[in-house]
């Protein structure tokens, strides 16, 4: 009977107080950035534990930080969804003095993440999708956080989910004030960051690009070319060129089977025609790489059949086998485009110290882009002329071969360069020079 009531009935293991206390109790910091104007703290009520976000004492007092802690209260209380950290109320809380009081996510940010646990391209995407349907849920209610990055990020320590936070800075169509530039430089948008600009959620799709950048350095490179593509776009300088909203971004890829199994088709594909096409284009008398086709035409002219002669012969190019070291030519395209790309960088700073408008500078990144493909094009038809002449119809095959590692270069150069901090420097460098000269005028 003893054995059967052990297996049957249920209870603690270990008895404690249930007194539960409706005020907050057991209040300890969690997070208090340096620079900012807030600080969270996590205290316990009726048996459970909640988060309280309150002004630091000095700042306590200005109406200005009064006023956007009330203003981040009224867009957050509002919004209910799994990925976003939920809004409870808003109180006055001795000792802290009126505080946001949020749901307690057990976790750690994004950034602790990056630093210290070990990732995969499918959990890169698993955490990107939920950040994208949490910023896509905010952009449906007329919402925009305008400070999305890894440290207000939180992910939980049971089951890895993302949870969204810090609405300090989010902004709403509803709202006629507190509508200044505001956000980490590092992920603001280049629009966010100007006077009296029109953002949208495009600009929390910006950041969301430059934390896929950072993810991206987490796994080996040969399995980040669609990420890196995707943070691209998403990084692009000007709005209308970036994913509308996170949802019309396709993560993987669409078709079945992999990419490497559609490159054997193509190459098994490729080599089935070549030698159906060399078997049939010459002649059994015949082995020069050339032959003529000579045709007979016959015509009527006033009912008469006349035969006409063979006119000039027509030639027919079979490809020969490639010139000997063509593939130190193709290493040596992949090293000029990578010079190339640095060069026109270069370019892009010192045009950046001198242009006089907003618009200018936002169309830097694809002039330099541009300015690198015709600098390395140039330089591969003086350097191919090394090892084919420029009549030889080979000519023209290797260089556009060539230009798909130019192309790949240019695209992974400017992919890494979208999500970094020397790119991002620039562009806020440039911009607050031209506030500053137009300020003066």
């Amino acid at each position: 009977m003893k054995r059967e009531q052990a297996y049957s009935e249920s209870g603690f293991l270990t008895g404690e107080s249930l007194f539960l206390s409706s005020r907050f109790c057991d209040i300890e910091a969690v997070a208090e950035s340096s620079g900012g104007f807030s600080r969270v703290l996590r205290a316990k009520r009726m048996g459970k534990w909640h988060a309280l976000k309150c002004l630091k004492p000095d700042y306590a007092d200005k109406k200005e930080y009064r006023a956007l802690l009330q203003k981040e209260f009224e867009i957050g209380y509002r919004l209910n969804h799994p990925n976003i950290a939920g809004i409870i109320g808003l109180e006055d809380v001795e000792g802290l003095g009126v505080c946001i009081v949020m749901e307690y996510v057990e976790g750690r940010t994004l950034r602790q993440a990056m630093s210290d646990e070990k990732w995969t391209r499918e959990r890169i995407i698993r955490v990107m999708q939920q950040l994208g349907a949490a910023l896509d849920y905010i952009h449906q209610q007329q919402v925009i956080h305008r400070d999305v990055k890894p440290e207000n990020i939180l992910l939980t320590t049971n089951g890895d989910h993302v949870k969204l936070i810090d609405f300090g800075f989010s902004d709403a169509d509803s709202y006629a004030i507190l509508k200044q530039p505001a956000g980490t430089p590092r992920y603001a948008a280049p629009e966010q960051m100007q006077q009296e600009s029109s953002i949208d959620g495009r600009t929390d799709v910006y950041a969301m690009g430059i934390i896929l950048g950072e993810l991206c350095e987490q796994i080996p490179h040969r399995q980040t070319f669609r990420l890196r593509r995707i943070a691209a776009k998403c990084c692009h300088q000007q709005p209308a060129s970036r994913y509308a909203s996170a949802s019309y971004i396709v993560w993987t890829s669409p078709f079945p089977f992999p990419w490497w199994a559609a490159a054997v088709m193509l190459c098994v594909m490729s080599a089935v025609w070549y030698s159906y096409f060399s078997s049939n284009a010459l002649d059994s008398e015949t082995t020069s790489p050339m032959r003529y086709r000579q045709t007979t035409k016959i015509v009527t002219e006033h009912d008469t059949i006349r035969v006409v002669e063979p006119q000039e012969p027509q030639k027919i190019y079979v490809p020969s086998e490639p010139p000997t070291g063509i593939e130190d030519f193709y290493q040596w395209v992949k090293k000029r485009t990578a010079e190339n790309c640095e060069k026109s960088m270069e370019w892009m700073e010192q045009q950046a110290r001198v242009l006089p408008s907003f618009d200018d500078v936002s169309h830097l990144s694809v002039n330099a882009q541009r300015k690198a493909r015709e600098w390395t094009e140039r330089d591969m038809k003086k350097e191919l002329q090394r090892y084919v002449d420029a009549d030889d119809p080979q000519f023209h095959v290797i260089f556009a071969s060539a230009k798909n590692y130019l192309n790949e270069g240019i695209t992974d150069y400017w992919v890494a360069m979208a999500t970094s901090k020397r790119l991002s420097d620039l562009y806020q460098e440039a911009y607050q020079r031209i506030e500053r000269e137009k300020g003066q005028e």
